[in-house]
Parts: structure tokens; sequence; C-alpha cells
């Protein structure tokens, strides 16, 4: 980390502040050659011009220096705020580029504030979090992170884990002096306690993981049964065509939207269900088909106007046997169709083992759209953790993990096989100190890294 390093820190984009990051040993010559000046009051917001080489002013902007070791990444920085035209910004980078810095990778601001002390592994990834969650929910999960409540936790729960893993090594190498107290009831118990605080995080993040994430929702029925009509509703504006022919949708459309209450979700519309000859209609059908499966929410589309038949049953079975989480059967044309006779089909569908609603609605006359808004936010609502962190898929392979090796040593220490408990309690204590960054190795650490975006 001997070079400096420069990018853009806002989108390029035109807007009122852009802002152009340096990091390295070289800032001060840097920015002393851009500015003509050499007096740098630390953490101090200095008006100055930038010059170009030929000495003419390109803008009137801010500047702030952080000296090291009082910085973000630990080393000298510094960053300019210029007015938001990305043609100044761009050649202003350009300018720090041919002084002496290259252009920073992504995340590499982050990385080098880890490498150098200032943040853990698991705040750089609770920044990275704070970037990417799609609700405010979300953005609050990660600062508990950032501010280090995530790391208090696991850290009591390994101290705890050490405890036991000394009571297990005493036991096996010096039997005759460990102390009557440390039975192997008593190390079940320890284990057990341990178990339970790593299941609560880990069920914590899956029960509310999607006011991070965005929930994924996906509409699915047979051609014209309203499909694009309530993605239109729902999104606000005309996004997806409508046609009174069947097969207009041949792939999925997707936006962000907000249902209510800051709870944004990723809505797609997807082709219809159908048997149709034609190969390209039929891969839309495939790939409508794939994306259900896989989402959180399905809304299954009916016409009640017509007649129910076996695509409506394909729409059926697919949304029920997908990964989602909730199916809300929409009986849409309620102005005009037999929705009661729907009603008593789609019950006969119906299995424990999903939650399902029904729910009927005229997409023509924009009748109980409001109410399919307000069943997806409260299911995605109602699971939530108050408590819960916003965790990486890292991390939650790492839970997963310990979960693991924590029940194989209840098992062997239930078995009086002190031995295979060791083995177990050791390899969890590995993958605790993997959650907290320590002793990763550097292509875990480089793909952490790689999920930022420049500038950051």
């Amino acid at each position: 980390m001997n070079d400096t390093i420069v990018s853009h820190a806002t989108p390029l984009f035109p807007s009122a502040i852009g802002v152009v990051r340096l990091s390295g040993p070289r800032v001060k010559e840097i920015i002393t050659k851009l500015t003509r000046k050499n007096n740098f009051r630390r953490r101090y917001a200095h008006l100055v011009e930038i010059y170009d080489d030929d000495g003419k002013n390109i803008d009137e902007c801010i500047l702030i220096f952080y000296e090291k070791p009082s910085s973000y990444t630990g080393e000298d920085m510094a960053e300019i705020f210029l007015h938001g035209n990305p043609v100044i910004i761009n050649h202003v980078v350009s300018l720090c580029i041919k002084n002496g810095a290259r252009m920073a990778r992504e995340g590499e601001f982050t990385k080098r504030a880890f490498l150098n002390g200032k943040i853990t592994l698991e705040r750089a990834e609770s920044i990275l979090s704070i970037v990417n969650s799609s609700t405010i929910d979300g953005v609050k999960a990660s600062i508990r992170i950032l501010k280090g409540e995530f790391q208090d936790v696991v850290e009591r729960i390994r101290l705890k884990i050490v405890d036991i893993l000394s009571d297990l090594e005493a036991s096996l190498d010096f039997p005759e002096d460990v102390d009557m107290e440390i039975t192997k009831e008593k190390i079940q118990q320890n284990i057990y306690e341990a178990l339970e605080e790593i299941q609560k995080i880990y069920l914590s993040w899956k029960n509310s993981r999607m006011m991070v994430d965005g929930a994924m929702c996906t509409i699915i029925g047979k051609p014209n049964a309203g499909k694009s009509s309530l993605f239109n509703l729902l999104v606000g504006e005309s996004r997806s065509i409508i046609s009174p022919f069947p097969g207009t949708t041949r792939d999925y459309i997707d936006t962000r939207i907000d249902v209510g209450g800051g709870v944004l979700i990723r809505l797609i519309d997807t082709a219809g269900v159908r048997q149709t000859p034609d190969p390209i209609e039929q891969e839309g059908i495939k790939r409508a088909i794939e994306i259900s499966s896989e989402s959180d929410i399905i809304l299954c589309v009916f016409d009640s106007s017509s007649e129910f038949d076996e695509d409506d049953k394909k729409s059926v079975e697919v949304s029920l046997s997908s990964k989602a989480q909730l199916v809300i059967f929409i009986i849409n044309k309620s102005d005009k169709g037999d929705v009661s006779r729907y009603e008593r089909i789609i019950e006969n569908f119906k299995t424990e083992d999903k939650e399902t609603k029904t729910l009927s609605v005229s997409c023509l006359k924009n009748e109980n759209i409001d109410k399919v808004r307000e069943e997806i936010k409260d299911f995605v609502v109602k699971g939530k953790d108050h408590d819960f962190f916003a965790l990486s898929a890292r991390q939650i392979g790492l839970l997963s993990l310990i979960i693991d090796k924590l029940k194989n040593a209840l098992e062997f220490i239930s078995n009086s096989d002190y031995l295979g408990s060791v083995l177990c309690i050791r390899e969890a204590l590995t993958s605790i100190d993997d959650l907290l960054g320590r002793g990763s190795s550097p292509e875990v650490i480089e793909n952490i890294f790689k999920k930022f975006c420049i500038g950051k």
C-alpha cells in the first residue's frame, strides 16, 4: 500500500456536488499541485481552486485533508467537493493520476481501512450492506454491526466456546486432575447454550432478510389473466405492454417498488403460462417458472370471467411448489366474473405447509389493488426481528457451519466421545474467528471488497 489511489466517490451524472477521494502517501503532494496551496489544516473545509496543467482554473471547490492515522483508511486522505459535472470530476481524477495517483479498485478505500486496523471485517461488510439495503430497517440493522454490536455478541459466544474447549481438553489430557464440577452434563449444557445463541442470530436474520434485501415478488398466471395490468397498477405507471392477444409478454420485466412504510420489493411480471408451439414464448414461460421457484412471494393471477383450465392449474402448481413463503391468489375481473366459483376451486389446492391468501380485484377499475400492497407489506414486516443484524452471505454460511459443528459436538459428547467433540468445537472456533475476520485468507478478503463500488 505504498501507492496513492484516487476515485470519484459519487455517481457520475449531473448533480449539485461530486466528490473525488484520494488516499495514500502522496496525497499532500497531489493536492498541493492541484490547488497551488501547501498549508492544509486537518479536518478543515478549505475553499480552494483547482488548476489544470496550463495553470487555468477548472473549478472552485471545498477540500478536506485528513492526516494519518486519523482518517477512514488510516492513511493521508483528501476529499474534494466539486460542482457535480461529470466532465469536471473525470478531469480532476485524471489530473490526480497524472500527478502520481492510480485509479482505485472496487472497495479499495475500505479494504485499506481493514488492512490498517481501522475497522474489522464484519464492520467492513456492514458498510456494503448500508449502501445496498432496500429498506430503512436494513440500514439500521447494518449500522448496528458498524457500531460493533455484532462483534460484541459474537465475542461473548467465542469466549464461551473457548471455555468449553478448555474443559473438554482438560478432561482428555488430565482426567484425574479435572474439577469434579466439570461433568459431562455441564459440558453438554454449555455447548447447548452456545448453540442457542448462535441459532438466535441465524434465525433472526433469516426471519428479517427481506427487510434488507427486499422481497422478490413474482406475478404468474395464464395469458390475459391481467398480470401486466396488475404489475402496472402496483408500479404506478405503464411498464408492461397490455394487449388482448395471448403471449404479449414473452420475457420477464422487473422493477423495485415501495409497497408502503418504506418496504421495498422487487416486483416481476412474467410471460403467461400456457401450452404453446412458439419456441420464443416457451423460453419465456420456462424463465417465468424458474423465477417463480426462487421467489419470496408469488401473486398467482386468474381471470374470473373465463373457465378454470389446465393453464390455471399449472400456474397454481408452480406457485405452491416454489420456495415462496407466501402465495397470494389474485382473482381478477371481479367486476364481471364469478369470484366465488374461483374461490371454491382454489380452496381445493391449498396446503398447510404454504401460507396462502385469496384476494379478488378488478384491474380495469383499480379496485382492491391497495389490499394487494397491504398484504405484501404486512407479510414482509411480520417476520421482522427488531434486533436483527444485516449479515452477508459469507457470514450466514459461517453461522450455518458453526451451528452444524456445535450440533455434532453435542452428539459426540452424549456418546462420551470427548475427542470427537473437541475436534468439532475447534472447527466451530475457527469458523467464529473467520466470522470476525481473523485469519481470513487473502482470497476471501479480496472477494469481499470486490463487491464494493469504486470510491468506497
